[in-house]
């Protein structure tokens, strides 16, 4: 059911060639869409596999009339459950996600900033805190490497082929 399989929860392609997701799973939020989109005749029909690709095909027209800002302001605050797909780029500046701080900006020793992933778990008596900025690609490999068990010079094998 939560596989694209209804229309009722599924992805779709706007005019701009973004993307927003449905998920309308509770038969609330299901009929409220479908009244906005002007088909209350598929209210009845959420989980008809008969109907299921007509639907479909009917949300995958519509929702590609509009670009994804255009749907972002007739949605807006209306009781649905849809959201926009964001990009990496976009998620990291999504204010949600930033207030919920999943994304966060660490200032290292050499005084660069970096956005690196929040702690996804919260935990009001014990929060958990980011102590430094993230490691650059590559940059403990080897300590990674030795704590596995490889030796130095097994390390100096894959760094001669290319592994690492």
């Amino acid at each position: 059911m939560l596989s694209h399989r209804y229309a009722c929860y599924n992805t779709y392609e706007t005019a701009d060639g973004k993307y927003l997701t449905i998920g309308a799973v509770e038969t609330r939020f299901w009929k409220n869409i479908c009244e906005k989109m002007g088909v209350p005749e598929y209210i009845p029909h959420q989980y008809d596999d008969q109907k299921r690709a007509e639907i479909i095909q009917f949300f995958r027209t519509k929702i590609a009339e509009k670009t994804l800002q255009e749907w972002t302001r007739e949605l807006g605050e209306l009781e649905l459950c849809w959201s926009p797909v964001n990009n990496l780029s976009e998620a990291v500046q999504d204010p949600h996600l930033r207030e919920r701080k999943m994304f966060v900006d660490v200032t290292g020793q050499s005084g660069t900033t970096t956005t690196t992933l929040g702690i996804p778990i919260k935990l009001s008596d014990t929060p958990g805190s980011i102590h430094r900025e993230p490691d650059q690609f590559g940059q403990s490999t080897e300590r990674v490497l030795k704590e596995f068990g490889y030796s130095q010079e097994e390390i100096q094998v894959f760094r001669a082929n290319d592994v690492i």
